[in-house]
């Protein structure tokens, strides 16, 4: 099965849905409208939800990308070790 680079194969399942990546650690006040302007940048984003903290825990939100290289491109950019 083909692969690009260090990301799992493609899947036919994968075809028809949308990319999602995680993003934490987010600004207080984050929105999610926010997210979606800034990640536009990489490609077309579907949704962009924004997760309410129910701790003290860091705001964190999904966002889903139309296709899988934009969430690919999105995910290594953001990633941080």
């Amino acid at each position: 099965m083909p692969t690009n680079g260090d990301i799992a194969p493609l899947r036919y399942f994968h075809a028809c849905q949308p990319w999602l990546i995680l993003l934490n650690n987010l600004a207080p006040g984050t929105l999610a409208g926010d997210l979606c302007a800034a990640l536009a940048t990489y490609g077309e984003t579907i949704h962009c939800f924004v997760l309410v903290p129910t701790t003290s825990t860091g705001l964190a939100a999904f966002i889903h990308f139309a296709d899988r290289g934009t969430a690919a491109e999105a995910a290594k950019d953001l990633h941080v070790n």
